[in-house]
């Protein structure tokens, strides 16, 4: 009797470590289930990641593409700015010349305008009439300097 006694003492035991066992197991399979769950997700981000990577290459690739395309065209165009500026400014100076009409006073005309000059560095502006020039009358710097404007804005 009291081997059957221990007997069944010691089935109910390995009972109760079975179903531990069984429910450790239950658990574990639910945490590796749960990490294969988050491996596959983790997957597909990656793959996401690597398909995102290569459309960033290559938008990048042909970005720079364009950028060295626009540069070469800005380079074509600069190249082609020297030439026509020169153009430009002898055909201005052809409709407006700026000549140097008493070198002493450094007096300047402009389509044979005289252009006014300060008398002294500290002046603020241009007198209006200068008595060793006649030429030099209030209209005469009026036209002058619209004609000067004129070039300015050209």
């Amino acid at each position: 009797r009291r081997e059957v006694c221990e007997y069944e003492a010691r089935l109910e035991e390995l009972a109760k470590n079975r179903e531990k066992v069984i429910e450790d197991s239950n658990n574990l399979r639910n945490q590796i289930r749960a990490q294969m769950k988050n491996f596959h997700q983790r997957k597909q981000m990656l793959r996401f990641a690597k398909e995102q990577f290569q459309q960033d290459k290559e938008f990048e690739f042909n970005l720079t593409n364009e950028v060295l395309r626009q540069q070469a065209q800005q380079a074509a165009l600069h190249a082609r700015f020297g030439p026509t500026r020169t153009t430009l400014i002898s055909i201005l100076f052809w409709i407006y010349p700026i000549e140097l009409l008493s070198p002493p006073d450094l007096l300047y005309t402009i389509l044979d305008v005289p252009l006014p000059i300060p008398l002294t560095p500290s002046d603020p502006a241009p007198p209006l009439t200068l008595p060793s020039h006649k030429d030099v009358t209030e209209d005469a710097v009026a036209t002058a300097l619209g004609y000067a404007a004129q070039v300015v804005q050209l």
